[in-house]
């Protein structure tokens, strides 16, 4: 499970530093970064629990959101490195090491 998430991290930061993923997908996730941080809620942050939650959604919304935005092929690629295999340089094309 800590896999999972830490290699699904490592997908979105890949993806965001990758210039073959246009500019305006790249400003969801950092629309909600900035209204996780910001004093304005739509549940405030003094409700225990529950002010928390809407920020997890809002985030987990906007990777979701920001992942769907993508092509497929440039996220096969970077799950290919990420999950060890090589990638063929000029078809990016998946092959396994095995």
């Amino acid at each position: 499970m800590i896999d999972k998430i830490r290699n699904e991290a490592r997908l979105i930061w890949r993806l965001l530093l990758d210039t073959r993923v246009p500019f305006w997908p790249k400003l969801i996730p950092a629309v909600a970064l900035l209204y996780i941080l910001s004093p304005i809620d739509l549940i405030p942050d003094v409700l225990i629990g529950l002010g928390q939650l809407d920020d997890l959604g809002i985030l987990l919304g906007s990777l979701r959101l920001f992942k769907s935005l993508i092509p497929e092929h440039l996220i096969e690629e970077h799950q290919a490195i990420i999950n060890g295999r090589v990638i063929e340089a000029r078809r990016y094309r998946v092959i396994d090491r095995e």
